[in-house]
């Protein structure tokens, strides 16, 4: 049942599963939830909030990193 299957793959403390963040790379994780957005803004205007669940908010956003 593909119900079942979501549930299997959601990440049930942060709300979020591999699909949803598109098998980012790497995550910023800033001490206070009320910074997330202005990060995640920051880094890319286009970013866009994925979940918030209980302390956790979610943004996905895109940067090059130059190496």
């Amino acid at each position: 049942m593909i119900v079942e299957e979501i549930a299997e793959e959601m990440m049930y403390h942060i709300s979020l599963s591999k699909t949803m963040i598109k098998h980012a790379d790497y995550a910023i994780l800033p001490g206070d939830p009320a910074r997330v957005e202005l990060i995640a803004k920051t880094l890319d205007p286009n970013s866009y909030p994925l979940a918030s669940h209980r302390e956790y908010t979610s943004y996905l956003s895109y940067m090059r990193i130059k190496g």
